[in-house]
């Protein structure tokens, strides 16, 4: 796969060795940076080994901080670093600098064909190396949490209504797999982690049980 020309870019090629979004930027305003909102870089803060990266919205207000190993900042000290748009689920928000590269794909470099930057604790204001890792979209999803608006607080679960138990099943290569049905939507949940941890071992994300 060949990927965008932009330094640090691990988008998919689009047209002229740009990915869609700086094609469209340098269509645009002619850069693949924004024009006529440059601002200075984000401000640190260091504790022990690490670096803390004020993190700003659209109005330029510090919304939060990214976490950088120290020893990172030299190459992260240029940037202004925003949140963008979260993704359609709304659950996973990116940390970017201004020309819209994603903060961990400059700590993780080029990245080789078919794989894509997970954060191990899907904390993704955490950009330390041991908490990044190189995966393909398979074990992306394998590491994702409870997708929004279902029936159960639980990843994996969720109220079958014909059959008025809770259902578990479990998604593998884009297809559900049925686990059980249960009366108790935590049993359903306890199920769900068993299957889980045997079938994606390191890169499980587990439901964490109440009660």
């Amino acid at each position: 796969m060949v990927v965008c020309k932009v330094e640090e870019c691990n988008r998919p090629s689009y047209c002229k060795g740009y990915c869609s979004m700086h094609y469209q930027r340098v269509q645009r305003k002619g850069t693949t940076n924004y024009v006529g909102n440059w601002l200075p870089p984000s401000k640190a803060r260091f504790v022990d080994k690490l670096c803390y990266l004020e993190v700003y919205n659209k109005k330029k207000d510090v919304i939060a901080e990214a976490i950088i190993d120290a020893e990172d900042y030299d190459r992260v000290r240029k940037y202004r670093l925003h949140l963008a748009k979260p993704d359609k689920d709304k659950s996973y928000i990116r940390v970017v600098t201004h020309s819209g590269t994603r903060l961990h794909s400059i700590i993780l470099g080029k990245l080789d064909s078919g794989f894509i930057a997970d954060h191990k604790n899907r904390f993704t204001l955490d950009n330390r190396k041991s908490n990044l890792r190189a995966v393909n979209h398979s074990q992306n999803s394998m590491n994702k949490g409870k997708a929004p608006g279902k029936s159960s607080i639980y990843k994996g679960v969720h109220w079958n209504a014909e059959r008025n138990k809770w259902k578990a099943e479990i998604k593998i290569n884009q297809v559900n797999k049925y686990i059980g049905r249960f009366d108790d939507e935590i049993e359903a949940a306890e199920a769900y982690n068993i299957v889980a941890e045997k079938l994606f071992g390191e890169f499980v994300c587990l439901n964490t049980l109440e009660g």
